[in-house]
């Protein structure tokens, strides 16, 4: 498919109606709109923002102020903080038409297809037979996969005012290709073929063409073919955007890796100016172990003789050091990004910010709150003033400062996150869900709030609503690889094996160096909701190749669902032979280390993860098994503590690490170091009635007392935590609320287990 911004007049009719709004409102001087519209009309976007976003806070109900407003964000890269105002705009008729162009052109632009046919459809109510706004809706009905047929009734009613579009052929052979009518497709790619030629319609037709002829082979499984046609179409159109993205999925698709890498190097040699292909290019480069290599790729970008391209380089660099984690120089990169766009006399606002924030990650606090105190937008001031007392556990104020940020700027995606984190810490779990509901409201893509909020249903036993959350926008954003991890989980859950399968077959596809973690993770959910023995069962008749290094994590949960199910002795020779396979893999020194402990086999079983260590010092499952093993508290704590650093992402570690200080002696220092453990994992029952414990047995049952007994009832704590919120309510002489938790919790204990998934959280107030 082609580049919509250059397949499509969009551009040029939104800067006429741009040019046309200037002209014809005939606005005298003192109206403060007449600077802005020049300044858009002359294509400087940029500089009207931060103006327009102080004027739209005095002149609210002034939909002019919007739709500016809006194009400028539009036109700035940032069409998820423009939809806000743009949608406000179109319900002026003079601006129905531009803002809604623009909110069409941005949702087809970002994927977003359900956004572009719904105001596509509004717009095409007041204006019937605009072919712009019929050719961009048939584009997005068949490239939502969804309404092929409806996009065959717009590409018709296109052509019957214009015989001549060849931009209708587009959405026409998308359409038919969804509907399998192959023979009428090949027909339609034919006659764009000829039309192209007959009009002379110029490379960016042309490339787009060539690469649809590459698709339609590759559809109709006649691979060879379709090889050969994108190698003709990349020698033809090395740098032309459609060619080079789709050619780059051909080959990812059949993991043909290094040469995606060498269609991206050819890409930047065609079009050395192309930010997009120098940051694509970075970051394959980055992945591939070539750290250097991509380093020098993007300095060389910011000996640019024109300043702004150079502040554009400076921050790629800056965001380079930030994906390797060296903030430092993240921060001092985007320091002498700030400086040159000062001296280009570039707006930097955003760039103010960028800057602020990598300063928070590099834990330099008091200069991010400088940084904040010489921003002009109040509404960047407050959210990096929220970060930072949200960073130095001050989350109370932090939820202040995101109030703020809401009321300046309703429709930022990260304010609204970070409160919900805000708001876990406090323990408000209600409007944590309603803010991360909001920020995926806003932009799905932003943040992994779709992720979290899922972790935080499925903790408090609520699977279906898990997934529910997870499939928001999925089409059109997908998940990061640790929301795509908690889906095959919940499918487990929930008893769906061929969603299972098919999830599988993914990660088979698209990233098979992560096929055995998936697997695993599959294979805890069937053990959640139908015992070890049927997540054995899925493990064994897989065609998982477990003596596979990059399977190791499957062989992992093969030995510990096993032994659960009384069956360990049976995975002997599928242990040794992974060994005897690959004993210089840490992995599988640690899965053999975990069939020796859980077999009794303990001395055998440290040698096993010391074993794994000295190939890895970072194995945080050979660390924590030390742990596990080691008789003496301080020793199992150091082991413990190197194991949480190493996978902060699984709590267990750390609970050891508390657990060795309380048979220490050290009350003190687990519950300092229990709250540790809550802060990263805020959803950890045990972690809560722990500490519910050690207050009691102090004599406090204050407000953060009762509110950690809540939240082990509601994550799962079970008849246990309900017991601990009863005697909460009972030492704070609520006795009312005391006999009703005690009501529950006998009731629960005279119920059986139940077959539905409020079992899983029996504990729910």
């Amino acid at each position: 498919m082609p580049d919509v911004r250059r397949s499509n007049p969009l551009f040029a009719l939104v800067n006429t109606c741009l040019l046309m709004c200037a002209l014809a409102l005939g606005c005298g001087p003192s109206d403060p709109l007449e600077a802005f519209r020049q300044q858009q009309a002359a294509g400087d976007f940029a500089a009207t923002i931060e103006p327009l976003r102080e004027l739209m806070i005095e002149r609210r109900d002034d939909l002019e102020v919007h739709y500016l407003y809006g194009i400028a964000l539009a036109r700035t890269g940032q069409p998820s903080l423009a939809e806000w105002s743009l949608r406000k705009a179109m319900g002026d008729p003079k601006w129905l038409l531009p803002a809604g162009l623009q909110l069409v052109y941005d949702g087809l632009a970002t994927g977003n297809h359900e956004l572009a046919i719904q105001v596509a459809g509004t717009v095409l109510e007041a204006h019937p037979d605009n072919v712009n706004m019929l050719l961009l809706r048939a584009n997005a009905l068949a490239r939502s996969r969804m309404h092929y047929e409806a996009a065959l009734e717009d590409v018709d009613r296109v052509l019957e005012l214009d015989p001549t579009s060849a931009e209708a052929m587009e959405p026409r052979i998308l359409a038919l290709l969804g509907l399998e009518q192959i023979e009428e497709a090949a027909e339609a790619i034919d006659e764009l073929g000829r039309m192209i030629e007959e009009s002379h319609l110029g490379p960016d037709s042309e490339g787009w063409h060539c690469a649809t002829t590459a698709i339609f082979a590759d559809d109709s499984d006649e691979d060879e073919v379709a090889r050969m046609r994108w190698e003709d179409c990349l020698e033809r159109f090395p740098g032309h955007a459609n060619v080079v993205t789709s050619a780059l999925r051909f080959f990812d698709t059949r993991r043909e890796y290094d040469r995606s890498l060498e269609v991206l190097q050819a890409a930047h040699e065609a079009s050395q100016a192309s930010r997009t292909y120098r940051t694509l290019l970075a970051g394959r480069l980055r992945a591939a172990g070539s750290k250097q290599e991509a380093q020098e790729l993007l300095e060389q970008a910011t000996e640019s003789d024109d300043l702004r391209s150079g502040v554009l380089a400076w921050f790629d660099l800056a965001k380079h050091y930030q994906d390797l984690g060296d903030h430092p120089r993240s921060s001092a990169t985007l320091e002498r990004a700030v400086a040159l766009a000062r001296e280009a006399d570039v707006p930097h606002a955003q760039l103010l910010l960028e800057y602020a924030d990598s300063l928070l990650l590099a834990d330099r606090f008091d200069e991010a709150l400088q940084v904040a105190d010489t921003m002009t937008l109040e509404a960047h001031a407050a959210m990096i003033r929220a970060r930072v007392a949200q960073q130095q556990g001050r989350h109370a104020d932090a939820r202040q400062y995101f109030d703020a940020a809401f009321r300046l700027w309703p429709n930022n995606p990260f304010a609204r996150y970070y409160a919900a984190i805000a708001a876990e810490q406090l323990g408000d779990f209600d409007a944590a869900i309603e803010a991360y509901r909001y920020s995926i409201r806003i932009d799905a893509g932003a943040t992994d709030a779709r992720t979290r909020l899922a972790q935080l249903h499925l903790a408090e036993g609520q699977p279906r609503e898990a997934l529910a959350m997870l499939r928001l926008q999925a089409e059109r954003v997908p998940l990061e690889l640790e929301g795509e991890f908690l889906s095959v989980r919940l499918h487990g859950i929930l008893g769906q094996p061929v969603a299972i399968g098919q999830q599988l077959e993914r990660f088979h596809r698209a990233s098979p160096q992560n096929l055995g973690q998936a697997m695993a993770i599959a294979a805890e959910g069937v053990r959640d909701r139908t015992g070890p023995e049927n997540a054995v069962r899925l493990l064994v008749e897989s065609p998982m190749d477990f003596e596979a290094p990059e399977n190791a994590a499957a062989l992992r949960a093969l030995v510990r669902f096993a032994y659960e199910a009384n069956r360990g002795s049976e995975m002997k020779p599928r242990v040794e032979a992974a060994l005897r396979k690959n004993p210089k893999v840490a992995a599988v020194q640690e899965a053999h280390g975990l069939w020796l402990e859980l077999g009794d086999a303990h001395e055998t079983a440290r040698a096993a993860y010391r074993s794994a260590i000295a190939i890895d010092s970072e194995n945080a499952g050979a660390l924590a098994g030390l742990g596990r093993l080691a008789t003496n508290p301080d020793e199992a704590r150091g082991l413990f503590e190197r194991a949480a650093a190493a996978a902060p992402l699984d709590p267990d570690p750390a609970w050891g690490a508390s657990q060795t200080l309380i048979t220490a002696g050290k009350p003190s220092e687990a519950e300092a170091r229990l709250e540790e453990l809550l802060a990263k994992h805020p959803y950890e029952a045990r972690a809560a009635a722990a500490l519910v414990e050690m207050r009691l047995e102090r004599g406090d049952a204050g407000e953060r007392t009762a509110e950690l007994a809540h939240r082990a009832v509601r994550f799962g704590g079970g008849i246990d935590a309900l017991d601990l919120l009863g005697r909460v309510h009972r030492s704070r002489d609520e006795p009312k609320l005391a006999e009703a938790v005690e009501a529950r919790a006998r009731a629960l204990r005279n119920e059986g287990p139940g077959d539905d998934e409020a079992t899983l959280n029996p504990a729910q107030e």
